[in-house]
């Protein structure tokens, strides 16, 4: 019920030169690709850990479809089997459920639950359905980055100075501060112990600060 699209000019993942000396493909094969990448990964290994994605995502998505007996149908272009049936997981996808169904009754020898005009909707309903939950996961993706971002802002070692500029009785100018992906390092003198605690949970609270790095000293006892 399944197959892969795929293209088979492996010159697109060459420069000019090597392009225009290798060999075309006549049509889509799970054996010229296999060629390919053996070739690729002798005449160029420092690179060749690149072109696995890049052959990857130009495979494209699959497509569930009807197959009768006596037909001969694409099979799974990646795994490079004729037939692949998805069954396994029946609890969280809806092919595999059909499957079983399908399985089910042939082995109880009972006619298919399913009439074959049934199964031609229903394996377009299932390619599109999974088309559209792909896009619902690249959106939300995308939502949670920039969440993520609009809630961690980039702090700049002057900004965490200004914020303990405005704490009372800190000496900022003392304090040494340096930021690296959301860690802020403070080095420097301060005056007592409950300053020295006031002062890292101020910096702590900001933003976008994942982790203090406290390298503060105490210059009057507590």
């Amino acid at each position: 019920m399944f197959a892969d699209d795929a293209c088979g000019d492996w010159t697109l993942f060459l420069d000019d030169e090597e392009a225009a000396a290798a060999p075309k493909a006549a049509e889509p094969s799970a054996a010229a690709l296999e060629g390919f990448l053996l070739e690729r990964r002798q005449a160029d290994p420092a690179h060749f850990s690149d072109l696995p994605l890049s052959v990857v995502k130009r495979l494209g998505r699959g497509e569930y479809f009807r197959e009768m007996p006596g037909e001969q149908m694409k099979g799974h272009f990646g795994l490079a089997v004729r037939d692949y049936p998805p069954s396994p997981a029946p609890n969280r996808r809806f092919p595999d459920l059909i499957t079983q169904r399908l399985l089910k009754a042939a082995l109880a020898g009972n006619p298919p639950p399913y009439r074959d005009g049934e199964l031609d909707e229903l394996a377009k309903h299932c390619t599109v359905q999974e088309d559209n939950a792909s896009k619902v996961e690249r959106q939300v993706r995308k939502s949670a980055a920039a969440l993520l971002l609009q809630r961690h802002p980039t702090w700049t070692a002057e900004q965490v100075k200004s914020a303990l500029d405005a704490m009372p009785g800190v000496k900022s100018e003392q304090i040494s501060v340096s930021v690296s992906q959301g860690v802020v390092t403070l080095v420097g003198p301060v005056d007592d112990s409950e300053q020295h605690k006031q002062i890292v949970r101020r910096v702590a609270q900001l933003d976008g600060v994942r982790q203090v790095v406290d390298d503060l000293q105490l210059i009057k006892g507590s």
